[in-house]
């Protein structure tokens, strides 16, 4: 993102905010090699060299209970954005924002190369089946050998589904909407419901919710990022800060499921705003069915 404002002074926040990334980056390697040591043997006795990782796991905690106050306020910026320019020209200054992620970050790979269809395919192949696999890791034998749920939110939505009827859809569409507590989360439940009437057990329907959910979560990422970049490799950064985040660590402890179905909604109504300028049929109803 550049901003050229009076004296040609250009602000390029874009590698700062790289060199950022890349450092948190470094600083959750040492506990990342200790959980997966942990995954392969969960008897492992912590030792000198793994409880010293622990001041890395605070310092991370602590970074993200600092920045998270301003997530709201970043978040309106990125709404309200649009009216900067319109500020600027009010106030008779010229400001003028421009975003030129495509030459942001130079790469020493070659871009043709790492931008081919093969390499498109299989990268974003691999991030799909990480975002199967992740939700999967808290409900291994080895870590959990009586399959408890590990969501808080379960025992409750296993409380809805039961008092959902079954054999009559309709009534189980009022109790959605009517019901517990004026319809709380009801699309969410619905989609639970229908997966239930599948045939697929309740247990499993309820304890591996994130694994239905994890895959949508990382195309609509994608696809919102590579419109707005128009690039691959951003587009893949997005999709991993967004699996590697807030929603697949505190999402699958807390059951933040149906606030995740919400942002996939919202990324991809995104993805699919600058088509309506062109008057794309397909997009149109696409957008009007999300």
């Amino acid at each position: 993102i550049y901003i050229h404002s009076a004296g040609n002074i250009r602000l390029k926040p874009s590698k700062l905010a790289f060199y950022i990334l890349l450092f948190l980056t470094f600083l959750n390697i040492p506990p990342t090699i200790y959980w997966i040591t942990y995954i392969l043997n969960p008897q492992l006795t912590p030792s000198y060299g793994t409880r010293s990782f622990k001041w890395l796991s605070e310092f991370d905690a602590m970074l993200l209970n600092i920045c998270a106050p301003a997530y709201p306020l970043l978040i309106l910026t990125t709404l309200y954005a649009w009216l900067s320019p319109s500020i600027g020209k009010f106030v008779r200054r010229h400001v003028r924002l421009s975003i030129k992620c495509n030459s942001a970050l130079n790469f020493s790979v070659d871009r043709q190369q790492s931008n081919s269809i093969p390499t498109k395919r299989l990268s974003l192949t691999s991030i799909l089946l990480l975002s199967i696999a992740l939700p999967i890791i808290p409900y291994l034998p080895s870590i959990n050998p009586s399959f408890k749920p590990v969501s808080v939110d379960i025992h409750y939505y296993r409380i809805w589904l039961e008092k959902m009827p079954a054999t009559n859809p309709w009534s189980a569409l009022d109790y959605a909407f009517y019901g517990w507590e004026n319809g709380n989360r009801p699309l969410y439940l619905l989609l639970l419901y229908a997966l239930t009437n599948l045939g697929i057990p309740k247990d499993t329907v309820l304890n591996f919710e994130a694994l239905y959910i994890a895959p949508f979560f990382a195309l609509s990422v994608y696809l919102l990022a590579k419109r707005l970049s128009e690039d691959h490799t951003y587009a893949l950064l997005a999709t991993l800060a967004g699996l590697l985040g807030f929603n697949m660590t505190v999402g699958m402890m807390a059951g933040f499921f149906a606030a995740w179905t919400a942002l996939i909604l919202f990324y991809a109504c995104v993805a699919l705003t600058p088509e309506l300028e062109k008057r794309s049929l397909k997009s149109l109803g696409a957008y009007l069915t999300l």
